[in-house]
């Protein structure tokens, strides 16, 4: 029971995060996904324009096993230990349905277009569900979006959710696998189980790489060894 209701939270908090950066406040979804593809389009012209040294790699999801997962995009790869579980596609979109049912519940909004803008890299857990690491990449709605608006955004979605959670005063740092995150620490008690979660976000080209750890209070040493199993590739 204990692991189900985290992971559900894990759920709704990712599925609130990601209609918070994907939304544009009015606008229907038609609209967003004209906006969408014109930022797309005007990301494209700009590349074309650039030199070699300059341009991105293009973006390519990263491969899971059950051994781990690596990203050459991302420049990281994680490997499992024998106390790890490696979700599958079937059960990442399983949670973050729950996790939108959840949303939806308790503020009446639709959480479906995060899903045409975000991909979802990989989700490990211990065996008894805590800590969790989420890793996904979200394609921008405005390409100038900073670390700290995208927070923001996050954290104000977050609130929105009703769900208790109470946010450390300014924004950390971390590092995860030799590069820099930005870092909005959250707590919450919910259903007498006290949560911990944190999002770690770094952009990358147009697009925001986001981190989602959830643990409780006794696993938090834990969790930091979980963070530890993401390395450099090179």
């Amino acid at each position: 029971m204990k692991k189900k209701l985290l992971t559900i939270l894990l759920a709704a908090a990712v599925a609130a995060a990601l209609y918070g950066c994907s939304s544009d406040d009015g606008a229907d979804g038609q609209t967003q996904a004209a906006t969408q593809a014109e930022t797309q389009s005007a990301a494209s012209e700009e590349t074309e324009s650039e030199t070699e040294e300059e341009t991105e790699a293009a973006y390519e999801q990263g491969t899971v096993s059950d051994t781990g997962y690596q990203s050459a995009w991302l420049n990281i790869q994680f490997t499992a230990s024998a106390d790890d579980v490696m979700a599958t596609q079937e059960e990442i979109d399983s949670l973050l349905e729950s996790g939108s049912e959840v949303i939806e519940e308790n503020t009446g909004v639709d959480t479906s277009a995060s899903a045409t803008t975000t991909v979802t890299e990989m989700m490990v857990s211990r065996v008894d569900g805590v800590p969790s690491i989420q890793l996904m990449v979200e394609q921008l709605p405005m390409a100038n979006m900073t670390e700290d608006q995208y927070l923001t955004s996050v954290q104000a979605q977050l609130e929105a959710v009703d769900m208790g959670y109470a946010f450390d005063d300014s924004f950390g740092t971390r590092q995860i696998a030799g590069q820099d995150y930005k870092v909005l620490s959250a707590e919450a008690t919910y259903n007498g189980v006290d949560m911990i979660q944190e999002y770690a976000v770094r952009k990358q080209g147009d697009r925001m790489v986001a981190f989602v750890m959830t643990c409780t209070p006794d696993t938090q040493e834990d969790a930091e060894n979980l963070y530890g199993q993401f390395t450099a590739i090179q």
